[in-house]
């Protein structure tokens, strides 16, 4: 099967609407004033930049492990994997706000990813990778996966038992779910 089939009109169409993407803060505060150093625009990546990411993640990990530092699917080795992996898939997902790049967000945010690695810390990876993961959940055809009688139900147990223990067997899509019906009840029983 070729992969050059013919455009037709509906695909066209499609591949003309922006992927999903919003700003968002730089984790780290300016000493100035203590708010955000700057925004970064994000964006939803395709399968092709994830599999580039992964690709590149394996590529990088591999240069480790040759040099003696491990053995391939080892806990060490995926440790480095992974946190590679969260690397790469940022680089590709972090672009320059409209406002840096002129209107564009072609514009890596980011240098090389191994200055990712060497001058950002665990937390602000963390707290990216966060903000991308919630910026797909968000924006994705799948991102309420339990009713608002469920997630009613689930917070009513939290209240009733003062812990998030209940919250403890949901996957991470559905407690963002469950999050956002929180807010959309408090949202509700704000004044007006």
């Amino acid at each position: 099967m070729s992969e050059a089939a013919p455009e037709n009109p509906l695909w066209l169409h499609i591949k003309s609407i922006p992927r999903a993407s919003r700003e968002v803060d730089f984790p780290r505060p300016d000493p100035v004033d203590g708010g955000p150093v700057c925004k970064i625009r994000m964006r939803v990546l395709s399968v092709a930049e994830l599999q580039d990411a992964a690709l590149n993640a394996f590529i990088e990990t591999k240069k480790r492990d040759d040099a003696g530092g491990f053995t391939v699917g080892s806990p060490a080795w995926m440790d480095v994997f992974n946190n590679e992996s969260v690397i790469q898939l940022l680089w590709r997902a972090c672009r320059k706000t409209a406002e840096a790049a002129g209107d564009s967000y072609d514009w890596a945010f980011f240098p090389p990813p191994n200055m990712l690695r060497k001058d950002l810390t665990g937390e602000e990876i963390a707290f990216l990778h966060r903000q991308y993961e919630l910026l797909v959940i968000e924006s994705g055809p799948m991102k309420r996966d339990v009713s608002d009688a469920e997630a009613d139900a689930v917070l009513a147990e939290v209240v009733e038992v003062n812990s998030a223990e209940p919250l403890a067997s949901y996957p991470w899509a559905s407690l963002a779910a469950i999050v956002m019906r929180a807010a959309d009840r408090l949202a509700e029983q704000a004044p007006q």
